[in-house]
Order: structure tokens, then C-alpha cells, then sequence
């Protein structure tokens, strides 16, 4: 459909005064390495034992969590970002 870009009405947009910008390939980089941080930090409970720590719990006293190694990962939707995740 003319004047839309991911089913944003785009003449509407213009209409109403309201810019567009599309910054495709710009932070790419950022997102697939913050998504890695996030995925680890979940997996690994890494707030909850950093909080456990600073409440004086050593290590011996919580349960192992498991680890992302040897695991698989589905990616949903492997555009740029996507494949930048599976890069890593």
C-alpha cells in the first residue's frame, strides 16, 4: 500500500505534522548485545544474586542456576538484529 511504511499512515502522519524517521542499522549493534545481557541476567538470576550477596547469602547457600552454554536459542524474526544475536 502506497504511503505507508510498517502500517504507519505516513501522508497522515505528514498531515498532522508529525515526523517519520527510520534509523535502520543504527543501533543494531547495541540492541543484539543488550538482548544477550538480558537473556544471561535472566538464566543466570544474576539481580536476585547480586541482591542476595548485599544481604550477606553466600554462594554455597543458593541453588546453582543453569548456565546458557550448550543450550539452543530460538530467534523469532532474524532481521538485522536477529542475526547480529545469532552472531553472538
Amino acid at each position: 500500500m502506497l504511503g505507508t511504511a510498517r502500517n504507519i499512515d505516513t501522508a497522515h502522519a505528514r498531515s498532522r505534522g508529525i515526523v517519520l524517521a527510520n534509523g535502520a542499522g543504527t543501533n543494531d549493534d547495541c540492541v543484539a548485545d543488550h538482548a544477550l545481557a538480558l537473556l544471561l541476567a535472566t538464566v543466570r538470576a544474576i539481580p536476585q544474586l547480586d541482591e542476595a550477596c548485599r544481604q550477606g547469602v553466600w554462594r554455597d547457600a543458593l541453588p546453582m542456576r543453569p548456565q546458557v552454554a550448550r543450550k539452543r536459542l530460538g530467534i523469532v524474526d532474524l532481521g538485522q538484529i536477529g542475526a547480529k544475536i545469532a552472531q553472538r
